[in-house]
């Protein structure tokens, strides 16, 4: 007890400030460095509480706009920014000001102290660094959602969405696969969503003022087929239950996306499976998407309607862009799976 009275009475004499990391730390490397969003009202409030630490940044830039950087500090510190871009190849260092970013991509912003003297006290160590364009809307609406892989279900880190009523922005997807159009221009606009080693997807949606909507994508790997409908067996005998589900990650809510399921039958019918096992002939004109969160497609007692042979499963991931899905099937996913009954 004397001894912390002790500590606590030198602290008092020399005035004395324990500085402690933000809330955005452990921020110190490349790979840590935490999204900023053009044109946020609501900064993110940062410290630098030591001599030697740095809070690292990134944000997706295009070569077309000019971007004002503000950043507003205390008076204990005199932060300076160093801008990278994603090979971690140096562009300039700069307190404030306009800046043009050399070409469309990732760009890195590393914040530091340039003030290297010891202090006593050192109190006023917090900063807000914010990023903004011109031509901010002056009615606006908001968009956001979360992105992740078909097959894995994961967050996808660093996909770029781009909105076409902010014809030069585009916004990329931080590690929880979340992103975000803080101000967007209303009415009908076109978001795509890629990175490279995925298929893009582009939705069509209509903004409202004020009201903040949610779009989430699910990206197919380019290297994969979209998974199709399983059977719990392959080879069924008649009187035992027919399963059929489909992978419950692919129905994400709220995305732009229709699904489309079939089942043909051996004597060579086809059905749209429209609902749980709720099958309905096939009408290329206007096939039925399906619209439930259910993954499963079919749950019943195989009897004398359904005859003996091989049966095809397929699935059909077409965007809701995509009109007359059936004759377009190249530019959606396509797959088909089998099982039989003897």
């Amino acid at each position: 007890m004397k001894y912390l009275q002790l500590i606590m009475l030198i602290a008092l004499q020399h005035q004395l400030v324990f500085a402690f990391p933000d809330i955005y730390e452990p921020d110190n490397k490349r790979d840590k460095a935490n999204i900023i969003y053009i044109n946020n009202d609501q900064r993110q409030q940062h410290t630098l509480h030591s001599l030697t630490d740095q809070d690292w940044f990134k944000f997706y830039a295009n070569e077309l706009n000019t971007y004002e950087i503000s950043l507003k500090h205390g008076t204990d510190i005199d932060p300076i920014i160093q801008i990278y871009d994603q090979t971690l190849k140096f562009i300039e260092e700069k307190k404030q000001g306009d800046w043009n970013a050399p070409s469309q991509g990732f760009y890195y912003f590393k914040v530091t102290d340039k003030n290297s003297t010891e202090m006593a006290c050192r109190k006023e160590i917090q900063y807000e660094l914010e990023i903004n364009t011109g031509g901010k809307p002056i009615l606006h609406g908001q968009i956001y959602g979360y992105i992740k892989d078909a097959i894995s279900g994961d967050p996808i880190e660093e996909v770029v969405v781009s909105n076409s009523c902010r014809r030069n922005d585009s916004i990329p997807s931080n590690k929880d696969g979340y992103y975000i159009f803080i101000k967007s221009d209303t009415g009908k606009c076109e978001l795509k969503a890629e990175k490279e080693a995925y298929k893009p997807i582009i939705c069509n949606v209509d903004i409202p003022a004020v009201t903040p909507i949610q779009v989430n994508f699910v990206l197919l790997p380019i290297d994969q087929k979209i998974p199709t409908p399983f059977a719990f067996k392959q080879t069924y005998h008649r009187g035992e239950r027919l399963h059929v589900e489909i992978d419950s990650k692919l129905l994400s809510p709220q995305t732009c996306l229709r699904y489309y399921f079939g089942i043909g039958y051996p004597d060579g019918r086809l059905f749209i499976i429209a609902d749980k096992n709720k099958l309905e002939p096939l009408n290329p004109q206007a096939p039925i998407a399906w619209t439930s969160n259910n993954n499963i497609l079919i749950d019943k007692e195989i009897n004398e309607t359904m005859p003996n042979g091989e049966y095809k499963l397929y699935i059909l991931r077409s965007a809701e862009t995509i009109e007359q899905a059936l004759k377009n099937i190249r530019k959606g996913e396509f797959n088909v799976g089998t099982f039989k009954i003897i």
